[in-house]
């Protein structure tokens, strides 16, 4: 009988959201998803739904009626299974295949956390209970704010209307001086325009229903929780005397980035030094990871669909940025489409890995929905305190150059930065010309382990494990991008940033061209454009992707045909195949034609 454990894990992982189609196929998972589950995840949920609990499960997720939560078991990344409340965020059934978004709450922790944050309300609560300055809140579901304070444990509710009444009202009575009425219509625009954070001073009588006029300073800030619910919460502090309170220093718009409501680029930079100077102060040695972050091709968003539709890239990024790093680090702008932040608290490069695996997923699914014709993709580069150095300006060149290899291998990826494999990118070559070249530092025995583990996985996993396998080979081997075609020759897959429209297989389907085939099945360009004479239809393909060179495979097992697998650079990066290379890619091959 299998056993549901009941003790408490890993104690961040209270709630996971993931979104899967009406087969059951993951599409997508948020980083406490990728945490929970781990990163091997199966082609299916339903894999990970304990036996007993599946047709539960598929009931509740083949009626769209049905929005109750239900109680089920979960694998986890640790083989047991878990006591899950699954409950549905939204479906949608306007694609080609329903969705639904997810949300599972592991009810072990959960009652954990809930008994730790009844605790906290109960601290928090004694503290308001002290202070003299009332509090605020914007519900936008329902429109309707709340003004209150705290006294003798109780709360004391002063205001609770619609927003838009509210203000009507407060100016109708003439509750503000008139010379602070434009003033107060911007403190409400603010709340209902949820800004990200604020700071109004009002000359006004509405805390005394008309008796006296106060001046008072309101400091609010819009925030969003876990399953996307928006509200604007904040303090009114009286500053005319009554309370004998010094001046308040109204909000910190100076170290905002206006656009985005992150930190701006010098507030980011001072806040990451201070952090690493403080480590180094206390001799901590806790890991602490620097990450810069660059959207591909931004500039194309701009020139193609204007720069209204590129300022809410941004600022759709920075919102999820914000929420993901959360209290787990620093985040900030530091130019147009370029973000830093600093993770200090992860534990190992994994924790990282499924940190970038989830951001980089929510861009592409999210902004995807802004507009499906454009494929939105991030390249990252990391730099890790205290392994790599112990100071800013040396953490900041190594994350800034590993930035610099994901672009020139193809972008759409990150690079964490590891001495064995880039050498040294501080005083080494300054183009980087040939360290990112990852496959020129690792030995012919360390490229026969990597296929071996490759066969290892595949042989586990079967089909489910080919994405992740063609990820590792394009990072571990410097391959820019992969195509594979079927046995149709009929794009069936695309890794890697592509330019330009889908890609058309019809050059596979020529007779002359295959003759480049030698009798393994194997075709090598050097340089693409030495075709451009014989094939022009294949070079015209090359330049419109950015293919400058191409190592060409045929899929074939027991002498049956399956398809190709091409295996490219991009730009002018010209790779010239070793024999060891093409060996090594060769076997690769013959793996995957077990299991395709």
């Amino acid at each position: 009988m299998t056993q549901v454990s009941t003790s408490l894990i890993d104690k961040d992982i209270v709630e996971a959201s993931c979104v899967i189609d009406d087969k059951y196929s993951i599409t997508m998972g948020d980083e406490r998803f990728y945490g929970m589950i781990g990163k091997e995840l199966p082609n299916s949920l339903l894999t990970l739904i304990y036996s007993d609990d599946k047709e539960i499960f598929c009931n509740f997720i083949l009626d769209i009626q049905i929005n109750n939560p239900i109680v089920i078991r979960v694998k986890v990344k640790n083989g047991t299974y878990r006591w899950m409340l699954a409950q549905k965020l939204n479906v949608n059934c306007e694609k080609e295949h329903t969705e639904i978004n997810l949300m599972f709450h592991d009810i072990v922790i959960q009652n954990s956390k809930f008994k730790s944050y009844y605790d906290n309300i109960r601290k928090y609560r004694t503290f308001m209970n002290y202070v003299q300055d009332k509090f605020f809140e914007y519900e936008f579901s329902i429109g309707v704010i709340t003004i209150y304070m705290y006294i003798n444990g109780r709360c004391e509710v002063f205001e609770k209307d619609s927003l838009d009444e509210w203000e009507k009202r407060i100016l109708r009575l003439g509750f503000v001086e008139a010379a602070d009425v434009d003033m107060f219509r911007r403190l409400c625009s603010n709340i209902r325009d949820g800004v990200d954070v604020f700071g109004i001073n009002v000359h006004t009588s509405l805390m005394s229903k008309g008796f006296r006029m106060d001046t008072l300073n309101f400091r609010g800030e819009t925030i969003v929780n876990a399953t996307g619910k928006v509200m604007v919460a904040g303090l009114i502090t009286e500053m005319n005397g009554r309370y004998d309170l010094k001046s308040i220093m109204i909000g910190n718009d100076a170290n905002k980035d206006s656009a985005t409501g992150l930190l701006n680029k010098r507030a980011v930079t001072d806040d990451i030094h201070d952090t690493i100077q403080n480590a180094n102060t206390n001799k901590d040695s806790k890991k602490m990871f620097l990450i810069i972050i660059d959207i591909d091709n931004f500039k194309s968003v701009n020139d193609t669909y204007g720069h209204r539709f590129g300022d809410e890239v941004i600022a759709d990024f920075a919102s999820e940025l914000r929420r993901t790093v959360g209290e787990r680090g620093i985040a900030g702008r530091i130019g147009g489409d370029e973000f830093m932040c600093l993770l200090t608290d992860y534990n190992s490069v994994e924790e990282v890995r499924v940190f970038l695996t989830a951001i980089r997923s929510k861009l592409r699914i999210e902004l995807a929905k802004k507009n499906p014709e454009y494929t939105f993709t991030v390249s990252i580069g990391i730099s890790t305190y205290p392994d790599n150095a112990t100071d800013y300006d040396t953490l900041f060149k190594l994350a800034d150059r590993c930035l610099y290899i994901a672009k020139e291998k193809g972008k759409d990826r990150f690079i964490i930065y590891t001495p064995e494999i880039h050498g040294d990118l501080i005083n080494g070559d300054t183009k980087l010309k040939n360290l990112h070249i990852c496959s020129n530092f690792m030995k012919p025995i360390d490229k026969l382990e990597m296929i071996a583990s490759f066969n290892d996985k595949l042989l586990q996993e079967g089909r489910a494990a080919l994405d992740d396998v063609f990820e590792d080979i394009m990072n571990q081997m410097d391959i820019h991008g992969i195509l594979l075609f079927d046995k149709n020759k009929n794009c069936d897959k695309i890794f890697g940033h592509y330019k330009g429209a889908d890609i058309d297989g019809a050059f596979l389907k020529d007779d002359k061209y295959m003759k480049l085939f030698d009798e393994h099945g194997v075709n090598v360009i050097f340089n693409t454009s030495a075709v451009s004479g014989d094939f022009p239809k294949a070079y015209a393909i090359f330049s419109q992707a950015d293919i400058c060179s191409t190592l060409q495979i045929k899929i074939i097992k027991d002498g049956v045909f399956l398809g190709i697998i091409c295996f490219d650079t991009f730009g002018e990066y010209k790779r010239k195949w070793s024999e060891t290379d093409i060996c090594t890619m060769y076997m690769f091959v013959r793996i995957i034609a077990n299991v395709y």
